[in-house]
């Protein structure tokens, strides 16, 4: 709003779909606040604990999330406190700031064949593992941290701590994180394919960046 006010062209790059979607929808659960009391009974309770906690509270919201996210303890305990505090469509809404979707506006997206996409995803991995990522992981045991952490519960650590244990190879590791990678990256275009009102443009084809030049152009009418 501050930036069409002084008459400015807000762009956003990048950022997760999640991040898009709210610029755009403003859900109201994210406004809702972390319950402390929630959480610290939550941190005595594995993910199955979890489930049934959060399936007594609202199945249908634990039947909507996906596999992975039914999984992960920090998705589950916030699914949580969003149901405790969202009982009622009314709460849902109150005090949550006000917010106006723009009228007008353009989304364009890139993307990859699946073959090109896995291969940038395996030479990502391939540099993570042998510039850095072993000597991160080592220290981030160091900390000893519970298991359902945030940092241990990110994409790769238990095929490293595998690893770090001898039991699975460095080829086997790569691999299976590459899988998990390329996992959640085909979770992300299913995700963006729910979306209306995208210009996707094919990022191997030598004129894309002219197709997305000559879209913006068209799209500001210059």
């Amino acid at each position: 709003n501050q930036a069409w006010k002084n008459n400015f062209l807000p762009i956003i790059v990048g950022g997760a779909g999640f991040y898009h979607l709210q610029l755009f929808n403003n859900n109201p659960d994210p406004y809702v606040k972390p319950n402390s009391e929630i959480r610290k009974k939550a941190e005595k309770l594995d993910v199955e604990q979890l489930q049934n906690w959060l399936k007594k509270e609202n199945s249908n919201k634990f039947n909507k999330m996906n596999q992975s996210d039914q999984n992960n303890p920090r998705r589950l305990v916030r699914a949580i406190e969003v149901t405790k505090a969202c009982k009622k469509l009314n709460d849902r809404i109150k005090n949550r700031p006000k917010f106006k979707a723009p009228k007008y506006y353009s989304v364009l997206g890139l993307k990859l064949p699946l073959d090109a996409l896995e291969k940038n995803i395996k030479k990502r991995v391939m540099e993570r593992f042998t510039h850095g990522a072993i000597p991160e992981l080592k220290n981030l045991l160091t900390l000893k941290l519970d298991n359902n952490s945030a940092a241990m519960t990110a994409t790769g650590v238990t095929k490293l701590i595998n690893y770090l244990n001898n039991e699975a190879s460095s080829s086997t590791t790569i691999q299976a994180w590459t899988q998990t990678e390329m996992q959640y990256a085909k979770r992300q275009i299913t995700g963006w394919k729910k979306r209306k009102k995208i210009d996707w443009f094919n990022s191997v084809e030598d004129n894309f960046q002219q197709l997305v030049y000559q879209k913006i152009i068209t799209e500001l009418k210059l």
